[in-house]
């Protein structure tokens, strides 16, 4: 009987063979071939992304499920092409025809096929996928224990956007919006824009510029920027390499800006312009140089750390094996694919950019990690407690550590206590990228953040049995106060704490595992009630195991000379739930 470790391998072998197929054709290509083999890619990706997010024309429409599979090849797209890049003088300007952006889109799609049967080998391997395999088929079904938790903490960012766009207020960025907004935009465009031909084959995009509608791009990407750099972790006094967080923030965003433009105005110029390549015109390219000048002009930064920033933003040949370890989609916002030449894919922008920077520079910058993790407690602790402001609450300064005859037994980051009901709320704070796709890496976090906040919560509750509520308080520097029991126990992770699906489950009942964002919404949810940390408590727990209510989609790829079925590891929700389909991503 084949064990689940000998069917992972095998299925691994699958896709395997045919990233080599595709290596294989690549090598064979004559010189400067594989550039612009990129080039088109980046240009597919694009052109997708951008029909995808903001216009679903019908000429270029995909399903959400094929859009999934080709972004699903990006990465080893890039690790196929990479390592021949950058070797040329200048950027070919080969016509973009639609029979070659088929070729490109079916090279994608092969290798999506691909990553998703990698993806599903290793959860085979890990007990969250099934498969069976009957002639030249093979089939994935989720496992019973996946269905339960696997989607939760990934509907925190719906559901808490859904509380905050219900609430009243506008946020700064959004009066900022409005107060730079441009009624007749189009026309303004539209009064900018000119064709431009590079060459006597191809038409292409030009526009002038006009400052307010730089403000009004600037203004609409900087409402999500917050968002985007606290989903990264990267705070602006992190140090990464020569520059700090602020200095990538900055540039990032003023590119985010320049990217956004871009698409509206060829947006505009197809309107008015029907001979310009939409595909050719939405991905552009610049010289190193000029890019530099044009940031340091705009944001009054030395020209020294914008160089800086711009190589950690770029992504060049020597990255080739990252990609091809890494299955997790990252549209760089940079590609340097000839000598000073800097290619632009504008589709960075509707994913977060500082995901993948991060990610990149953490492969390659063994200090990385530790500068990027210097800031982030304090952080999350200033932001825990910007949840409990007002006379009523008593936040503890500092973190306190709990000694046993001068012995370090645990720590406890924060602690609130709630003054009308006499409660204390004790937090572990845990800020775990669990960004990957890598199902083995993530496994490994998921058992590393249950096994510490269980031990974390037993220390703690057998310190306060062994001491008792006094010493406690007194320890944690928070005054003459009347605490009553229980203590109220939370384990605060930024981006992920419910870990079923992986097999990782809290054995301590009294703790009450929560996302950051699953945290906020409760807390908003709970509001002023009698009993604070009580409410949120039990908002938690009842949380903990709640199943997504999930209408199976099934799907197939093709795959060498096999076809790859899924059949409910595609999903759409159910009315109550977001109504977006998606495979479970690890």
């Amino acid at each position: 009987m084949t064990t689940r470790a000998e069917l992972a391998d095998q299925l691994a072998a699958l896709a395997e063979a045919e990233f080599e197929r595709q290596r294989a054709q690549v090598a064979a290509l004559p010189e400067g071939a594989q550039t612009l083999l990129l080039i088109e890619g980046c240009r597919v990706a694009d052109l997708h992304h951008v029909v995808q997010v903001m216009s679903k024309t019908p000429d270029y429409y995909l399903s959400d499920f094929e859009f999934t599979v080709m972004m699903r090849g990006w990465n080893a797209f890039l690790a196929l092409l990479l390592p021949y890049v950058g070797r040329l003088k200048g950027i070919p300007t080969q016509e973009s025809t639609p029979e070659f952006r088929r070729v490109i889109l079916a090279i994608l799609m092969g290798l999506g096929s691909a990553t998703m049967m990698r993806e599903n080998a290793e959860m085979v391997r890990h007990g969250m996928t099934e498969c069976s395999i009957e002639d030249d088929v093979v089939t994935f079904r989720m496992s019973d224990r996946c269905a339960i938790d696997h989607y939760l903490d990934r509907l925190e960012d719906d559901k808490l956007r859904q509380l905050e766009d219900s609430m009243p207020g506008d946020s700064i960025f959004s009066k900022l919006i409005a107060d730079n907004k441009i009624e007749n935009l189009d026309e303004r465009l539209r009064a900018l824009v000119f064709p431009w031909k590079p060459n006597d084959k191809v038409t292409m995009t030009g526009y002038g510029a006009a400052p307010d509608i730089d403000q009004y791009f600037l203004a609409l990407v900087g409402e999500h920027l917050d968002d985007s750099i606290n989903d990264a972790g990267i705070h602006p006094d992190t140090r990464l390499g020569t520059i700090t967080g602020r200095d990538l923030q900055r540039v990032v965003f003023l590119t985010m800006s320049f990217y956004l433009k871009h698409i509206e105005f060829v947006r505009v110029a197809r309107k008015h312009y029907p001979e310009i390549n939409v595909p050719m015109s939405l991905t552009i390219w610049k010289t190193r140089d000029d890019f530099i000048e044009s940031i340091a002009t705009f944001t009054r930064m030395p020209e020294k750390t914008v160089s800086a920033v711009v190589d950690l933003m770029t992504v060049r040949s020597v990255h080739a094996s990252y990609f091809r370890g890494e299955v997790t989609p990252f549209v760089p916002l940079l590609i340097e694919v000839a000598d000073n030449y800097l290619l632009s894919p504008i589709s960075s922008i509707f994913r977060n950019p500082f995901h993948g920077i991060r990610m990149l520079h953490e492969a390659f910058d063994s200090k990385a990690a530790t500068n990027l993790l210097a800031h982030r407690e304090r952080w999350m602790i200033a932001e825990l407690y910007g949840l409990f402001q007002g006379d009523r609450y008593i936040c503890m300064q500092g973190p306190t550590r709990l000694r046993r005859n001068g012995k370090l037994v645990t720590d406890i980051d924060a602690a609130v206590l709630d003054t009308i009901s006499g409660e204390l709320a004790l937090f572990q704070l845990k800020w775990q990228d669990f960004n990957s796709n890598d199902v083995a890496k993530q496994r490994s976090k998921a058992r590393n953040f249950v096994d510490k906040v269980d031990a974390w919560a037993l220390a703690v509750e057998g310190w306060i049995s062994e001491f008792g509520m006094d010493v406690l308080v007194q320890a944690m520097r928070m005054g003459r106060v009347s605490v009553t029991l229980p203590v109220r126990l939370f384990a605060i992770g930024r981006s992920a704490a419910r870990f079923q699906s992986y097999g990782c489950v809290s054995q301590v009942e009294s703790l009450a595992p929560a996302t950051w964002r699953q945290f906020m919404r409760l807390r908003h949810e709970v509001g002023p009630s009698d009993n604070v940390p009580r409410d949120l408590h039990a908002a938690i727990l009842a949380e903990r195991t709640t199943p997504v209510k999930l209408k199976p989609v099934r799907q197939e790829v093709p795959l060498g000379n096999r076809t790859v079925v899924f059949e409910n590891l595609w999903n759409e929700y159910e009315e109550d739930e977001p109504p977006t389909g998606e495979q479970p991503e690890a």
